[in-house]
């Protein structure tokens, strides 16, 4: 009997090594798992970071984009209406200038050519008209020199729109990558978190095997010494 038990001895100390072998194997395994998982963590931090400055950036640049595009359209609408206005001007001048001539030329025909400038120079509601002319003339000049300055604006403002709509789809692209990359990072977290959770899981488990081979040892060496003590008696 005595031999019996001190196999079962040595059975259950060999089980018990072995358990501590691959409790400490898992513990290791946990541990590196831990120190990946906290680097992922800071990595995360960085990449949320990261995500949050582009989405700031494109928010901010499309609402620049838009602002500026309304500039644009505002200057290039307002040009053609001045473009438009001066068509008109130049016609209205033309019109009363060949009124002018008109007039002279049933006053003195164009073969009289001394008494038709003589017309325009001197009769007194030729004289009128091409006051009317200078007048609109004047008028012209000032909506060439408004027409001139929203050119100018809008020579400035497209660069600055195409510009501006780089740099938003730059931003864009940019939080497009760290969106996908923070997806990724959260999904290998997420296995972390779960593959540690099974390795502690397997931790106590085989924790668990060595407390009750441990206590198996403890009983059966007891059994052994309370045989030997009997043996002795006897």
């Amino acid at each position: 009997m005595s031999q019996g038990t001190n196999k079962q001895i040595d059975f259950l100390k060999q089980e018990i090594d072995k358990t501590n072998v691959k409790i400490k194997k898992l513990q290791l395994k946990l541990q590196n798992e831990k120190k990946e998982l906290k680097e992922k963590r800071i990595l995360f931090n960085g990449v949320k970071s990261q995500y949050e400055k582009y989405s700031n950036l494109e928010e901010k640049q499309t609402n620049n984009f838009y602002k500026i595009q309304e500039k644009l359209s505002k200057c290039q609408e307002e040009e053609y209406q001045k473009c438009v206005e001066l068509q008109k001007d130049k016609y209205q001048i033309s019109l009363i200038d060949y009124e002018v001539d008109s007039k002279a030329f049933q006053k003195a025909p164009f073969t009289q050519k001394q008494q038709f400038i003589e017309f325009r120079e001197q009769d007194e509601i030729a004289l009128n008209e091409l006051d009317e002319i200078e007048r609109e003339k004047r008028k012209m000049k000032s909506k060439q020199k408004e027409r001139a300055q929203l050119i100018k604006k809008i020579e400035v403002t497209a660069p600055k729109l195409q510009q501006t709509g780089r740099q938003l789809k730059h931003n864009q692209y940019q939080k497009i990558y760290y969106e996908q990359m923070l997806d990724d990072v959260k999904y290998y977290i997420a296995q972390k978190q779960t593959y540690i959770s099974d390795l502690e899981q397997s931790i106590s488990q085989y924790q668990q095997i060595l407390d009750e081979l441990n206590s198996d040892l403890q009983i059966g060496m007891m059994n052994n010494l309370n045989f030997h003590n009997c043996s002795q008696k006897h």
